[in-house]
């Protein structure tokens, strides 16, 4: 039985689609060029071919990307099956040129930015300065700004709190 895509041991996503991949034997001999890879990860993939690859151990590849760009490097093959019409088999990676692994990891979680992480800084920016500016109009527009602080105290104490339980529950989900 093979473990499900969202199994707790997998160390890294999954881009689940097919992809063009061409393998070659450890003597660089052209195995296929029309192998189709599936699941494919920054650690590994796994693929189908119409060549019997038993006897095979490790390969070199250069995988299509669904973003038209290619990433190539060497795999060691974990396991193999053979069937009526070809081979399917589960590959490690074990080198990839400079930038692929990065080239991989966009097309699996796609371009950008982690625009969540940018708000929360934004946001605990923005009550910082706005913290600021409260204080410094505080101890400059009330003479007695310490008997305004002590006064103030509860309030700021609840919407600390309240502001902790936000993000609790923000970083939660």
């Amino acid at each position: 039985m093979s473990p499900k895509h969202n199994d707790p041991r997998r160390r890294h996503s999954r881009f689940l689609t097919d992809l063009r991949v061409t393998i070659w034997d450890s003597a660089q001999k052209l195995l296929d060029d029309r192998a189709v890879a599936h699941d494919v990860t920054r650690s590994g993939f796994g693929f189908e071919t119409k060549v019997d690859i038993r006897h095979i151990s490790r390969i070199f590849f250069e995988l299509e990307l669904s973003d038209r760009n290619t990433v190539t490097g060497a795999a060691q093959l974990v396991w193999t099956r053979r069937m009526d019409w070809g081979s399917w088999a589960g590959a490690q990676i074990t080198e990839l040129e400079r930038g692929g692994a990065r080239r991989i990891h966009r097309v699996i979680h796609g371009p950008g930015y982690d625009w969540k992480g940018l708000a929360d800084r934004a946001l605990i920016s923005a009550t910082i300065v706005i913290c600021v500016m409260v204080v410094d109009d505080l101890f400059r527009r009330h003479p007695s700004p310490w008997d305004t602080v002590f006064q103030l105290w509860p309030l700021a104490m609840i919407l600390c709190g309240i502001g902790l339980v936000g993000m609790y529950f923000a970083h939660r989900n």
